[in-house]
């Protein structure tokens, strides 16, 4: 009886365990592919907003994080963001005051998210709380333009999406 088991082949060793090594190596091969293409979609694309946004196709947010830049445009920027939020604005009287100073909801606090330089003007772009919100996200975002006059840099636009 013992040698019409061993005549089976079910304890000799046969093709199948080869066969199962190389599907192995495909689904894993196969694994590896499908991750790496699902990771490299999430990483690339933008989510889809309903919302307005005012930063532009391509920002350079990397500049942003650069300690070696020129911060003369952000201080600039950042003085009329506080000043926007306390409801003053210089020049007074301005198109751009009128405009900052109209928008419903001032900014309470902003982030910088990135930066555009060109040779005389600089895109500034945040992620901005709204006076009065309480949550931890940004709700809105703001865009500061900041362009460079004989000797100084002076804001010469500025936007908040609606």
């Amino acid at each position: 009886m013992n040698s019409v088991i061993w005549d089976l082949g079910i304890n000799r060793r046969s093709n199948i365990g080869v066969a199962g090594k190389r599907v192995k190596r495909f689904l894993l091969v196969l694994c590896m592919f499908l991750g790496s293409a699902g990771l490299g979609v999430y990483l690339f694309t933008t989510p889809g907003c309903a919302c307005e946004s005012i930063f532009p196709e391509r920002i350079y947010s990397l500049y942003a994080l650069n300690p070696a830049r020129d911060r003369a445009p952000e201080r600039v920027a950042d003085k009329f963001l506080r000043d926007q939020s306390k409801g003053k604005c210089e020049p007074a009287g301005s198109d751009l005051c009128k405009y900052a100073l109209q928008i419903p909801l001032s900014l309470s606090d902003w982030r910088l998210e990135a930066r555009e330089d060109d040779r005389a003007r600089v895109g500034l772009y945040y992620y901005a709380h709204l006076k009065g919100d309480s949550s931890d996200e940004p709700r809105a975002q703001a865009a500061v333009w900041v362009d460079f006059n004989e000797d100084h840099w002076q804001v010469s636009g500025f936007r908040v999406p609606r």
